[in-house]
């Protein structure tokens, strides 16, 4: 595999380390992140807040690489996220008290690198997640 996949792997090890500087390191200044509910966020400054947010809630969390196709600049990964919410854990319609349960749901990510910095990265899930953790349908929908 070539830069994209390695970028890509490389996000996903610094998040699971719970290293939100290295993981930013690897994002463009102006890079763009869709994240299903959410805003979409341009550049490392707003996206750490999110991350950051994640991390609170999913401590623990581990993404775990299914599959990866690469072309060119882009790279879609196949993975499954794991973890346990022991923190508290904000949302743009609310926040989820620690729940304790555990989640395990499937992704995809769509990693478009450029200059050897990730310049766009978009996230297509389903409402697994917010339906394991037993949000409302409301903060399910988000």
């Amino acid at each position: 595999m070539g830069e994209p996949s390695t970028l890509a792997e490389q996000v996903y090890d610094a998040y699971g380390r719970g290293d939100l500087d290295a993981c930013l390191r690897l994002f463009a200044p102006d890079c763009q992140v869709n994240f299903p509910g959410a805003p979409p966020l341009s550049g490392p400054e707003q996206i750490r807040p999110f991350l950051q947010a994640q991390l609170n809630a999913f401590p623990n969390g581990h993404h775990t690489v299914q599959r990866m196709i690469e072309q060119g600049a882009l790279v879609a990964v196949e993975l499954v996220f794991t973890g346990e919410q022991t923190g508290p854990y904000e949302t743009p319609s609310g926040t989820l008290a620690p729940s304790g349960r555990q989640v395990a749901f499937e992704s995809v990510d769509i990693v478009e690198v450029n200059a050897g910095r990730i310049a766009s990265w978009r996230v297509y899930l389903t409402a697994a997640m917010m339906a394991q953790l037993g949000a409302s349908p409301a903060l399910a929908s988000a």
